[in-house]
């Protein structure tokens, strides 16, 4: 029974007594515990033991599952956690290697066990690690210094998911918690902002996904992004007009009705979800200014990515997308924009002009007619 605790099915469970032998009178870290525990989390395990150590001066040990108790001290408690050294390579080798050698071989300390007994807990493992059934904390350095608390690893991703549950995906919090490090910057990337816009916008994002990718052209954070912001634009930069700040947004809606109108007849297959405009009312000379937003689904597979491509339609070369810092192309260079997209918007027919990138993000600018002339355009379309 001690041997199917320690290997869950050692060699021979008929002809048990060569590996009984071999554990009996020893201090054994259990290896089902060391394999299937212990390796996932070395560095709290290793602080565990130190701290027994430290603090606990003692001289006899009661292991479970032998007769007990055993007359040993603190050199053979840290020998019987000498598989560690192994766990953590030479990060924190400053244990006193040459008496723990001698007392893991004269003493009372068991680290071998017998090959044949592991293979069934060896298998096991592979198989768990290979469901992802165990947690697998990642560990990276910090970004900012060796000083950070980071170093020494973080919560679990599960723990952290909870959380940003109960405050609602906040993106503040979410970009907050990007700037610590690498592993958290990581995490927000593949998590959070994914669990962001599926809470913002969950019909919209079941579209984007429905084409089988677990992801979307430009990644989450990107789309979070786009979701909340409006660019607005600079002097001498893509609309090349009048400097209006970018700004977040606290609620906008995304339509793919309105994509449709952005689309020339023979791309009106696509998928195009586009923003109301975001108004930035009296601008001078510019008049009333309307930003609007949006993206295509499988924008690698679609037919507006193809007329670009065959009209040789050329990448903008210095500016780039706003939210995911690809190359843009410019729809209006490309004649693309049809009479449809500034009877959508309300806005003069030769003054709407729009961008979109490598990943499908859309970002544009129009004048927008005057409340009572918008109305009429409405009513054209």
């Amino acid at each position: 029974m001690v041997l199917q605790i320690l290997f869950l099915g050692p060699a021979n469970l008929l002809e048990p007594n060569a590996s009984f032998a071999q554990m009996s009178q020893k201090l054994i870290v259990s290896p089902i515990v060391k394999t299937l525990v212990f390796s996932k989390f070395p560095d709290k395990v290793r602080d565990w033991i130190d701290r027994i150590a430290r603090d606990w001066r003692f001289k006899r040990i009661i292991p479970a599952h032998f007769a007990a108790p055993i007359n040993a001290g603190r050199s053979d408690f840290l020998a019987a956690f000498a598989v560690l050294y192994d766990l953590l390579g030479e990060r924190y080798f400053t244990w006193p290697s040459l008496s723990l050698l001698f007392t893991s071989l004269m003493g009372k300390a068991a680290n071998y066990f017998p090959p044949d007994d592991m293979k069934t807990l060896s298998s096991l493992d592979q198989f768990l690690v290979s469901v992802e059934t165990m947690i697998l904390t990642k560990q990276y350095r910090c970004i900012h210094s060796s000083s950070c608390q980071c170093t020494k690893g973080h919560l679990s991703e599960d723990a952290i998911f909870l959380v940003f549950q109960q405050l609602n995906w906040n993106p503040k919090l979410i970009a907050t918690l990007s700037c610590v490090c690498k592993w958290f910057d990581d995490l927000a990337k593949r998590v959070l902002w994914k669990e962001f816009c599926r809470a913002r916008a969950p019909k919209m994002m079941l579209d984007l996904q429905s084409s089988g990718s677990h992801s979307v052209d430009g990644n989450w954070r990107a789309l979070g992004k786009l979701l909340i912001y409006c660019s607005g634009c600079s002097k001498g930069g893509l609309f090349n007009s009048i400097h209006i700040p970018g700004h977040f947004v606290y609620r906008t809606r995304f339509s793919r009705t309105s994509g449709k109108s952005f689309l020339l007849p023979q791309c009106r297959t696509d998928v195009l979800y586009v923003s109301d405009p975001c108004e930035h009312l009296d601008q001078g000379e510019e008049g009333d200014v309307g930003f609007f937003r949006g993206i295509f689904k499988s924008f690698s597979m679609s037919k507006v990515r193809k007329m670009l491509i065959k009209r040789k339609a050329l990448l903008h070369p210095t500016e780039v997308c706003p939210y995911c810092k690809a190359k843009l192309w410019s729809m209006l260079q490309a004649k693309m924009i049809p009479q449809s997209a500034s009877c959508r918007l309300g806005a003069y027919e030769d003054c709407v002009e729009y961008y979109v990138c490598l990943n499908g993000h859309v970002l544009g600018i129009c004048t927008l007619l005057p409340l009572s002339d918008s109305e009429e355009a409405s009513e054209l379309e």
